[in-house]
């Protein structure tokens, strides 16, 4: 996995490392002493989560942890619900959104994203108990058939890719809590629903009566997201993955957890 992030990274357009005359966050960041990230804890693990002393710990927590010491500043985690944390970086509430956030173009347009920190494949989730879901195409309402329901959470990956592949073949729920989501579709209220590996991983055995239905498709990568004026700032944190991918730092956070 970590060789693939390397190929991507290699592959980047040298435009996405282009010096600018734009004011920078980054020295903000160090005059402050604190890297200011958003996140939202409430989305729970593997990324951001109480611990069973009541801190928060992820493997998203600790990788802020490292990057912000490369840049010989403490880190800052900054509260705020998920679909949110786009907005509030552009506010200036924050330095950057780092929390499952994957790479798109239509975020692309509207911020800057780093190099890759991890890979993803997408995983659907239906109740064992279900005979009539067995595999991806199960979800396609037949001819004169009702639609399934799934549920993904919104502003997600999941979200895209049922739209784009599934359209009106299924009544697609947007909702803003993962765990929300998975809880229905044990309880019936919801067919299935299309989750990041990492989150089925996860949660997954706390939910017994739902199983994984197919392979996981559909690979796509958990990137940072900056404003487009803080190249500075950005390149910093690109140097500081890729001496994590580097020094092992990246693979021992992630056998962690």
């Amino acid at each position: 996995m970590l060789l693939r992030i390397w190929l991507l990274v290699c592959l980047l357009p040298l435009s996405a490392f282009a010096a600018t005359e734009h004011a920078d966050a980054l020295a903000e960041v160090q005059q402050r002493g604190t890297l200011r990230w958003g996140g939202d804890a409430s989305g729970g693990g593997p990324y951001i989560y109480e611990g069973p002393d009541g801190k928060l710990i992820g493997f998203e927590y600790e990788l802020v942890d490292y990057l912000a010491e490369q840049l010989g500043v403490k880190p800052e985690f900054v509260q705020w619900e998920w679909e949110t944390l786009p907005q509030k970086l552009k506010q200036g509430s924050i330095d950057l959104v780092l929390n499952g956030y994957e790479w798109s173009a239509e975020r692309e347009r509207e911020t800057s994203s780093s190099i890759p920190y991890y890979i993803y494949k997408l995983q659907l989730l239906a109740r064992s108990d279900d005979a009539s879901i067995k595999n991806w195409d199960d979800l396609r309402a037949k001819p004169g058939g009702k639609r399934k329901r799934v549920g993904v959470l919104q502003g997600s990956a999941a979200a895209r890719y049922m739209e784009k592949e599934f359209g009106d073949s299924v009544e697609l729920l947007k909702l803003p809590e993962i765990t929300m989501v998975m809880g229905m579709v044990e309880q019936g209220t919801l067919d299935a629903t299309l989750q990041d590996v990492p989150i089925v991983k996860f949660y997954g055995p706390q939910y017994p009566k739902l199983h994984e239905v197919g392979e996981p498709l559909e690979p796509g990568y958990y990137v940072a997201y900056f404003r487009t004026a803080d190249v500075a700032l950005r390149e910093r944190i690109n140097a500081a993955i890729l001496k994590a991918i580097g020094d092992g730092t990246l693979e021992r956070i992630y056998k962690k957890y």
